[in-house]
């Protein structure tokens, strides 16, 4: 009886059309599992601030919850055109604080895989 070699994992995620932080993530947890209670539980924050695509469907999860301390982006897409130095600051700044809202708040992290599907999906 022959049995087939383990699918090479690496070389998998390096064919995925995603970010590559995102890649190195899923190579550093050797997983390309990015749903359910599992996924979620192996991430931290600052995965979640420096990944792309985490972070992007983190704030789209947790954007209507800014009067309970999660933190109003200070910036907007007009502000990309006409001051992009100012908006990649306002962006740094938002990020810091989200990063700060989400290391006390983990219950703010389930349910962000709804939003990685736009984003990890050509």
């Amino acid at each position: 009886m022959q049995l087939e070699p383990a699918p090479d994992l690496d070389k998998f995620v390096d064919g995925l059309s995603v970010s590559p932080k995102l890649k190195a993530w899923m190579k550093k947890n050797h997983t390309a599992q990015l749903a359910g209670r599992d996924f979620t539980n192996l991430l931290t924050a600052d995965d979640i601030v420096d990944t792309p695509e985490f972070y992007n469907a983190y704030m789209f999860r947790n954007s209507g919850y800014e009067g309970n301390g999660f933190p109003k982006p200070k910036f907007n897409l007009k502000d990309e055109v006409s001051n992009p130095e100012n908006s990649m600051t306002q962006k740094q700044s938002t990020r810091k604080q989200s990063a700060n809202s989400l290391a006390g708040r983990r219950t703010s992290i389930p349910g962000i895989e709804a939003g990685l599907t736009e984003s990890t999906h050509p």
